[in-house]
């Protein structure tokens, strides 16, 4: 609806309008019905009930040169602007137009259209919110290298390539049989000290029982690419309701090389704000904050995050994460919490590196528990004002991780000696026969020792006894080979791997022990039969055939020994 004014407009003679109204809310505002003068009278009102920000625009458009002018070069001319209405800004538009070709006459119409830009409004935030949540979603994808999608009804797969310079994802691959290739390749380029964790895995029934618990999960371990050994982390997504999953592979490094991209390959239906939205869904409070003004936004689905009463927004977002860390975070942790979300800390480290990871203690429910946070600027916005940061609970895999490595510690320790055990020998020998199957196996030598005496001592003197005699001689060859890995494989024999500096002096070493050998049968020490073999690059496939000629060389030694006294 409209409030029209008719004038009669002379080039030279003051206007005389005439109103027609249809709205009685515009009677509020006391405007002349008609009069003699409109510019002028419309300048004298322009003051009284426009609101403030508008005025100099709409005193422009109300100008008389201003206003013909523009309708001498279109057919109308209208502006946008906000009238006060019981006290509150509201939008209008003016349209002018020419009532007849002579041009004496124009007709102004006034409509109120505060509710569709209200609604302008809320299209226009929706758009920004999606907007914002997809390059939030995409800047925490941006340290994946490799991202699997999986069907596990049909095991069908796409392997994407993740470009670094825009993070965006490209097809490399097409798949029939994801399990059972993947089962082929942790056989082919997983360690054996990590095969059968992958293995179990990536088994599909195992999987998907851990999924039915958990929506995501993570795995690390060490893969074998072109002759160099690669720490790599595997997480794993599913999306509710869905019978896909999506496998995102990063800190692989730059020595992973990809030979070819499938350009023009089907995606399954797969759209990349899928697939950034699932690797999102790792985190369970992500914060959006702008670094001009610090203010800030969260974006949280979980209700444990609720429990620590973090502001969903504000104003200060550095000065409230300082307010909260005293709070919220185990108090062996806060000391470095709060100096990494330091302002200038955080924005230098982000400068330095391009991101930023700390791992530390939240309190849920009283109990100290693992995050992770990881902070990385906007780069497609304002030159990187905007930083994202997301927190991830990681307790469950850091708390996995330190039991693996203290139980893989304790299997590498031989419990009696303190050397390594027959268990951390056998891993060191799959290490060195993948080395020489690759030709990148550098010169080492093995020394096999035994101890002379053992029996006798167990038999006569007790076991106790005989653990003493093992220790020192444990200490003689430790002492002997002081920059060398020691292994016990047995009760009384012990290998050596010699590389780099014992390597180079070896003769020396083994004539040192064999002095140590000479000294104690006559004193009553310890006696210990060795014997040496280099590895012969080309004619050696394994560490076998080095460990039987060294093998071999200390039994002829343990019979020359034979009569010496213990």
């Amino acid at each position: 609806s409209y409030s029209l004014f008719f004038f009669h407009i002379l080039s030279h003679i003051i206007v005389t309008p005439t109103e027609f109204k249809t709205q009685g809310m515009y009677d509020t505002l006391r405007i002349e019905l008609s009069g003699g003068d409109f510019f002028g009278e419309c300048a004298a009102n322009i003051e009284k009930v426009v609101f403030w920000k508008d005025r100099e625009k709409i005193r422009t458009a109300l100008n008389k040169e201003f206003l013909m002018k523009a309708l001498e070069t279109g057919d109308s001319f209208a502006s946008i602007y906000r009238l006060i209405i019981d006290g509150t800004p509201t939008y209008y538009r003016f349209k002018a137009a020419r009532a007849e070709p002579s041009g004496r006459h124009i007709v102004i119409g006034v409509s109120n259209i505060s509710s569709q830009m209200a609604l302008e409004r809320e299209f226009e935030a929706a758009q920004q919110h999606s907007l914002t949540y997809s390059r939030i979603a995409q800047a925490l994808s941006q340290d994946y290298i490799l991202v699997y999608y999986v069907n596990t009804k049909t095991e069908k797969y796409v392997e994407y390539v993740v470009n670094s310079p825009d993070y965006t994802f490209k097809v490399r691959k097409v798949g029939e049989r994801f399990f059972e290739e993947c089962r082929h390749d942790i056989i082919r380029m997983v360690p054996a000290e990590d095969r059968d964790q992958a293995l179990m895995a990536f088994d599909k029934e195992n999987l998907l029982n851990e999924l039915s618990m958990v929506n995501t999960f993570s795995i690390s371990y060490r893969v074998n690419l072109n002759g160099e050994e690669v720490y790599a982390n595997f997480k794993i997504m599913h999306f509710e309701d869905d019978s896909h999953i999506v496998i995102g592979v990063r800190d692989i490094g730059e020595q992973v090389r990809f030979e070819r991209e499938y350009e023009n390959a089907r995606l399954e239906n797969v759209t990349y704000s899928s697939i950034a939205k699932a690797l999102a869904a790792d985190y369970f409070a992500i914060y959006y904050v702008d670094t001009l003004t610090d203010r800030f936004i969260e974006y949280s689905s979980f209700e444990e995050y609720s429990e620590l009463n973090i502001e969903k927004g504000g104003e200060d977002f550095f000065n409230a994460t300082r307010n909260n860390i005293i709070r919220v975070v185990y108090h062996e942790d806060t000391e470095v919490v709060s100096s990494a979300l330091v302002k200038e800390n955080l924005l230098r480290e982000l400068d330095n590196t391009g991101t930023f990871t700390l791992n530390y203690r939240l309190m849920f429910g009283g109990r100290p528990t693992y995050v992770s946070l990881k902070a990385t600027r906007m780069k497609d916005r304002d030159d990187g004002r905007y930083i994202v940061i997301g927190v991830s609970n990681v307790d469950n895999q850091i708390r996995r991780e330190e039991e693996l490595s203290l139980a893989r510690e304790k299997a590498n320790r031989d419990a009696l000696t303190g050397v390594k055990s027959k268990h951390a020998w056998l891993e060191t020998e799959a290490e060195i026969n993948a080395r020489i199957t690759a030709s990148v196996q550098k010169p080492f030598s093995l020394a096999v020792c035994d101890l002379n005496g053992l029996k006798y001592i167990n038999d006569n003197l007790g076991h106790k006894e005989g653990d003493r005699y093992i220790l020192s001689a444990s200490e003689i060859i430790c002492n002997t080979f002081a920059h060398s890995p020691v292994f016990r494989i047995g009760g009384d024999e012990f290998v050596v791997l010699l590389t780099d500096r014992d390597y180079e002096h070896r003769d020396a070493l083994m004539a040192e022990l064999a002095s140590i050998n000479e000294n104690n049968a006559h004193n009553g020490g310890v006696v210990i039969a060795s014997g040496i073999s280099d590895y012969m690059p080309g004619e050696d496939l394994s560490s076998a055939s080095v460990f039987e000629r060294a093998d071999t060389l200390m039994y002829r030694n343990k019979a020359v020994l034979k009569d010496r006294k213990v």
